[in-house]
């Protein structure tokens, strides 16, 4: 699920990976089958789309989600979902 989470939400390709084919039948959103997705977090998702695609065609290599840590992981402690 964290492969699947980092693939969807963050803006830095993967090493050695050039150009992202969601909808290849190697990808890991055809290989986990999603049943419902959180209509809240579809817009999300699709801002995080044109910012990869952004950041690729511009040669910039940036992690929105080395950027989001230290928030998600607040929310999550405040929670109580993280310990530490």
């Amino acid at each position: 699920m964290l492969k699947l989470a980092r693939g969807m939400f963050d803006t830095k390709l993967p090493p050695g990976v050039k150009m992202l084919q969601p909808f290849s039948e190697e990808s890991s959103v055809k290989k986990i089958a999603v049943e419902a997705f959180p209509e809240e977090l579809f817009s999300i998702l699709r801002t995080l789309q044109i910012l990869r695609g952004l950041s690729v065609g511009l040669g910039i290599s940036h992690s929105c989600a080395e950027q989001w840590r230290p928030i998600a992981e607040e929310a999550l402690y405040n929670a109580g979902r993280l310990t530490g």
